[in-house]
């Protein structure tokens, strides 16, 4: 009752500063991302929060309104967990959050709504958990070869596929790859990634066969390791889009009747786990992975850690002799 009513909207004790439409400041926080997919994915997060809410001017924003776009998202969550249309996946919501709190971080910094702290957004958002990842959601080795022979045919397509689950790239990040983002350097091969997620520039290391593979089907679609074209070329002569690289590989997991749900992002978690499973340190992998936090390549590689613990002891199993006298003489001891 007391959250509610300081939440009451009061009469401004100063004059309200003049109306600035939301569209106005989202343009100019747009300007300061250079991907494209980011800017896409931050103004399709803020133009449903100011459709939501009802409201264009950014000025009059009060915790209210992000309370009732909270509410909103929880609705849309669970329509979602009981199966309905229209519904939005925790993943989904989550991305909104922080793209709408982001925006809105942008707009206190610059005065537009000074009543609006950061820190004050935050509480009235409610984060969804992230999923736990489990076996169904990587792939073993036979089923990683079954979808690269399914795919053998299509130069491109099976290189595609085995450059992501040979480096763990982003699927926006495998799509936007030119030919001379992959090179050897060092007596090593990287990949470079240009304006990853977050608009960072990383280094991602791959094996040699990966890049034998990548370098063969550069001379066999006549082009060099120097050319700046895209590396894998749509049917129009440009790059390729994130949902065609879904439904290329989606295309040869059912051919390769991989009987789980198989998406470009399972790849990336099949590599995590894989390398995880190897030796490789966590610290290590979040760089490769292209991770600000550990926590997150942590949950990545879930599966991994449950496959390098022991086996689970089968408690119904016959006993083992000499052990239910032991347990006997335990009894005894305790009565």
């Amino acid at each position: 009752m007391a959250l509610s009513h300081r939440l009451v909207r009061r009469p401004p004790q100063e004059p309200l500063p003049e109306p600035v439409h939301y569209q106005e400041v989202l343009e100019r926080f747009l300007a300061t991302k250079d991907s494209i997919n980011t800017r896409d994915i931050y103004r399709r997060a803020v133009l449903d929060f100011f459709e939501r809410v009802g409201i264009t001017d950014v000025t009059r924003l009060d915790g209210d309104d992000i309370i009732a776009y909270n509410e909103a998202l929880s609705l849309l969550r669970e329509a979602h967990d009981r199966g309905e249309p229209g519904g939005l996946a925790p993943d989904t919501i989550r991305t909104r959050i922080y793209a709408l709190r982001s925006f809105l971080r942008f707009a206190y910094a610059y005065g537009i709504t000074p009543h609006m702290p950061p820190e004050r957004v935050a509480e009235f958002l409610t984060v969804p958990s992230a999923k736990e990842l489990t076996q169904k959601d990587i792939l073993d080795r036979d089923e990683a070869d079954d979808l690269l022979r399914a795919a053998w045919e299509n130069p491109r397509d099976r290189c595609l596929i085995l450059l992501m689950l040979q480096s763990g790239l982003r699927v926006s990040e495998a799509a936007a790859l030119r030919c001379n983002d992959v090179y050897e350097a060092g007596g090593r091969y990287w990949v470079d990634v240009y304006r990853g997620k977050g608009d960072k520039n990383r280094e991602v290391e791959i094996p040699e066969s990966a890049f034998i593979v990548v370098r063969e089907f550069i001379k066999e679609t006549h082009r060099s390791l120097t050319s700046t074209k895209p590396l894998f070329l749509s049917q129009k002569g440009g790059f390729l889009t994130r949902i065609q690289v879904y439904r290329i590989v989606r295309k040869y997991a059912k051919r390769a009747g991989i009987n789980k749900s198989v998406s470009p992002h399972n790849l990336r978690h099949t590599y995590a786990n894989q390398q995880r499973l190897l030796g490789e340190r966590l610290e290590v992998l979040a760089l490769q992975l292209g991770h600000k936090q550990l926590d997150t390549t942590r949950r990545y590689t879930q599966p991994a850690r449950l496959r390098i613990r022991s086996k689970v002891h089968d408690w119904m199993a016959e006993t083992p002799n000499g052990a239910s006298e032991s347990y006997e003489n335990n009894d005894s001891h305790e009565s």
